[in-house]
């Protein structure tokens, strides 16, 4: 199998020198910065080319970007990885991709450098969603709120109905400062709601307790037939492929099993 490389200015480089990553979800794992049941639920919704924000406060060094390339080995095998070139990104790609098979990622939805996108082209990354395309990204904010207000007020002026169907994951990571380490804080899954704010519905996934340092996710029923219908599955057959997915992960992570290459490609030739 190809090894995977990222330009650097996927990490905010200035530079297009190729950079193999270094970190894994099973690393992710080792270090708690989420557990398996939280990254096999994830796992299954990236497969079916969910699209993904992580997300972290108005500070560096949270991980975020760390973890979006982690989880993006999580896409379907054969997915084509094309990092957003900032600035300089004209989009001639999508002439050239297939949009169903190709997973755009973009360093930072921000201005803070030449390196990332907002305004207009941020706005287009969105939009490709409509195209067939996934993408996963980073972002600064606190909170979901804030990540949806920034989203639809101008430069980048999404209509809430366009991030509704373009985005269903927004994964809020930490640096836990009691601590000094990284948390996945919570996940939530946005999608199309008439009832909600100009068709917008956000609700949580999981959550995690600083009281016990343990995530606890969903146990509503209706969630979980929310996600199944929306990834084309029955809901028995998605919950136990989520716990299939998170046995997987937790085998790895028994076996010692953690260099970024090696639990790539396993996690692309898993089969259920």
């Amino acid at each position: 199998m190809t090894r995977v490389q990222f330009p650097a200015y996927l990490w905010g480089m200035n530079s297009q020198q190729p950079v193999e990553p270094t970190i894994s979800v099973v690393d992710l794992l080792n270090q708690h910065v989420l557990d398996a049941a939280v990254a096999g639920l994830l796992w299954a919704l990236l497969a079916r080319r969910a699209s993904l924000l992580a997300v972290a406060g108005y500070y560096s060094g949270a991980g975020k970007t760390t973890t979006m390339v982690a989880l993006s080995s999580f896409y379907p095998a054969g997915t084509a990885l094309t990092v957003a070139r900032g600035r300089t990104e004209d989009f001639a790609f999508v002439r050239e991709a297939t949009p169903e098979r190709t997973t755009v990622l973009v360093p930072e939805f921000s201005d803070h450098t030449p390196a990332y996108l907002w305004g207009r082209s941020a706005a287009q990354v969105f939009e490709l969603r409509a195209k067939g395309f996934s993408f996963a990204g980073t972002m600064h904010g606190n909170g979901v709120e804030d990540v949806l207000t920034q989203l639809v007020q101008p430069p980048v002026s999404l209509h809430p109905s366009t991030v509704a169907s373009a985005l269903q994951i927004i994964l809020t990571q930490n640096m836990i400062e009691e601590i000094q380490e990284r948390r996945v804080t919570g996940v939530s899954w946005a999608y199309p709601n008439p009832r909600g704010p100009a068709g917008l519905g956000v609700k949580g996934l999981v959550a995690w307790n600083p009281r016990d340092d343990l995530w606890h996710r969903f146990s509503s029923p209706e969630t979980w037939q929310q996600l199944a219908a929306w990834g084309g599955a029955e809901v028995a057959t998605f919950e136990r492929e989520v716990q299939q997915r998170s046995a997987f992960l937790s085998d790895l992570q028994t076996a010692g099993i953690t260099v970024y290459q090696d639990v790539h490609e396993r996690i692309a030739t898993y089969h259920l």
